[in-house]
């Protein structure tokens, strides 16, 4: 007698599944994760890369080899979020662009209307900032330190020193004409948005037109609640380089200068709650004047002629 064994069919068609199409099946459903966090930007990459080479292997050493299905799965969701997530990238830094250009052009209008104290407030923090109303001069009156940040924020350049564009741009009033030229500078650190952008500044001088390129830096940071706000960093001439303002050493300056200002705002309310008596709004209104007047000075050669002349006939 002789049995004849017949192989089982199952067994005689079980192929090894490549190690290569489970990773990047692996690598694919965890593609998502690109669209979170920028750390993991390099997963959708070697998810693209494991499923080719799953897909060559498996045609290299078919039929032996299985996991065509698993690798190109892999493979698709791989190269589905990494499109994904350079699309979400390139849209994002188009926005934070829009909303920075939208930003300074605010800062631009109201130093061409000659509200130095409102464009101030817009380099500050969003919790130290003060809405636009009549309130604000008796802010600045009676916060020392307000005070003396604008007073640095239109005082003219030192000796020997290029002119303040703050004090340029509000001598130019509205005479100036700003475009936005590029953002030479797009940068995220941790918790801050860093945008330059490149402006030229174009004026009529006694009927010439003259040009001057300025680089205004721009911060958006997120507060505790989790809402985003906007501040003007710094502005410079485009030959100049806009002093950061996220360093660790500026914030620790920064904190230093806040509790000597808090104490010095302090001893001003005391002084003044002793000796001197509250100022009328008359006198509050004829200080602002005062102090538009002060950054409207003619300082440099950048300032039109016409314009100065135009100033100082009107007796101020």
């Amino acid at each position: 007698m002789h049995f004849h064994e017949e192989p089982d069919a199952e067994v005689a068609e079980y192929r090894t599944v490549s190690r290569a199409a489970v990773g990047s099946l692996i690598l694919g459903l965890l593609s998502p994760a690109a669209l979170v966090d920028p750390a993991a930007w390099c997963i959708p990459p070697a998810g693209i890369l494991a499923g080719i080479y799953a897909l060559w292997r498996i045609r290299q050493d078919a039929p032996a080899l299985a996991g065509r299905k698993a690798a190109l799965w892999g493979l698709w969701l791989a190269l589905f979020f990494a499109a994904a997530a350079a699309a979400d990238y390139l849209y994002y830094r188009y926005r934070i662009r829009r909303e920075a250009e939208q930003f300074a052009a605010m800062w631009f209008e109201l130093l061409a209307e000659g509200r130095p104290e409102r464009a101030f407030q817009l380099a500050v923090d969003r919790l130290e900032r003060q809405p636009f109303d009549d309130r604000l001069p008796d802010y600045y009156r009676n916060n020392y330190r307000a005070r003396a940040g604008i007073e640095r924020y239109v005082a003219p350049a030192e000796a020997g020193k290029k002119p303040q564009p703050v004090r340029t741009l509000l001598a130019l009033g509205k005479n100036a004409r700003v475009r936005c030229l590029d953002a030479p500078v797009q940068d995220y650190q941790p918790g801050v948005d860093v945008v330059h952008l490149r402006y030229a500044v174009t004026f009529e001088d006694a009927g010439t037109k003259k040009t001057f390129l300025l680089i205004v830096q721009l911060l958006r940071r997120k507060g505790e609640d989790g809402r985003a706000f906007w501040k003007i960093g710094a502005c410079s001439s485009a030959d100049e380089k806009p002093e950061s303002d996220y360093t660790s050493a500026d914030k620790t300056v920064n904190k230093l200068r806040q509790r000597l200002f808090a104490r010095a705002e302090k001893l001003n309310s005391f002084a003044r709650y002793r000796h001197y008596p509250s100022a009328s709004s008359r006198t509050l209104n004829s200080s602002f004047q005062r102090l538009s007047s002060m950054a409207l000075a003619h300082h440099s050669s950048n300032t039109p002629s016409s314009v100065m002349r135009a100033w100082n006939r009107t007796g101020t």
